[in-house]
């Protein structure tokens, strides 16, 4: 069963959505303790399937209430499936203020003892990235696509794999034909 779920995330990796999709669904099958709602919601973004990603990345917002990445998902689904209402502004600016307040703690721990590794720091740098993209997503999806494409530029050196999710994330959907944003998420040689 655990190979069956790795298997989805490397067909997730290689941008096959449809069986990443279909092994996450074998995997749970197989073993009820495996509930990774967050990826196949995110997957079920992806494939355009937004009233089904909105049931799996809300239960993923409640089973991690303080991450940062179910809340932006939750968030982008619910505006895919409704559109810029009010319950979805909500959303957004909830997603918002968790993400900056996540963004003040990776600042606060920039500076580590001499025995910290530098692979925390490494992660320190990469899970920066990952917030300034969200917040980029977030201005895109609230129309502030100038705001949008600068979060996106100060998180692209941070975490190159962005470059995949912008790519699919229906957030920066309005943006892929911008010339702005596909120089930004053109791969580096």
């Amino acid at each position: 069963m655990y190979k069956v779920e790795l298997r989805g995330r490397l067909k997730t990796l290689y941008e096959d959505f449809d069986g990443a999709l279909a092994d996450f669904a074998n995997a749970i099958k197989l073993d009820k303790k495996i509930s990774d709602t967050y990826g196949r919601g995110i997957l079920l973004c992806y494939l355009g399937r937004y009233a089904e990603a909105v049931k799996d990345l809300e239960q993923a917002v409640n089973q991690r209430p303080k991450d940062f990445l179910p809340s932006y998902h939750f968030a982008i689904a619910r505006y895919k499936l409704e559109g810029l209402t009010n319950s979805v502004l909500d959303l957004v600016n909830k997603s918002r203020t968790l993400l900056r307040n996540r963004l003040i703690d990776t600042k606060d721990k920039t500076t580590f003892d001499g025995s910290a590794s530098r692979l925390l720091e490494e992660v320190n740098i990469l899970e920066k990235g990952m917030i300034l993209y969200c917040l980029g997503g977030l201005e895109a999806v609230c129309d502030d696509l100038d705001k949008a494409l600068d979060y996106l530029e100060q998180a692209m050196p941070l975490y190159k794999n962005l470059i995949r999710w912008a790519r699919h994330d229906p957030a920066w959907l309005k943006l892929q034909n911008d010339l702005r944003f596909q120089s930004i998420t053109s791969p580096i040689l």
